[in-house]
């Protein structure tokens, strides 16, 4: 793996796949949020999980948070991998399907 960044931003390289200004680190995060969110929707429609039932299931693993704002932290996708991994055994999802 090969990692550069050149002054300002203009020209990042990973794994030999070039970022500059034509595609910023920003909308390709934004293609990584998404597969996010329709990842975790994509398990609780498998398990018949509603944002009620989930706030409840995180309660009981010592997670408080409500179900409006688990809408919006899921809508937006912008939620980190410990709150991915908290939803997944919420939920009682024990393998992941990245299809």
């Amino acid at each position: 793996m090969v990692a550069r960044v050149i002054v300002n931003g203009i020209r990042v390289l990973y794994d030999d796949i070039c970022v500059g200004k034509e595609t910023p680190l920003s909308q390709r995060d934004d293609i990584w949020a998404e597969k996010a969110k329709r990842l975790l929707r994509a398990e609780m429609a498998r398990q018949g999980v509603t944002y009620d039932d989930l706030a409840r299931r995180l309660a009981e693993l010592g997670i408080a948070d409500n179900s409006p704002n688990l809408r919006n932290k899921v809508s937006r996708g912008t939620f980190t991998a410990a709150f991915l991994l908290q939803c997944m055994e919420a939920i009682g999802c024990k393998t992941l399907r990245l299809e």
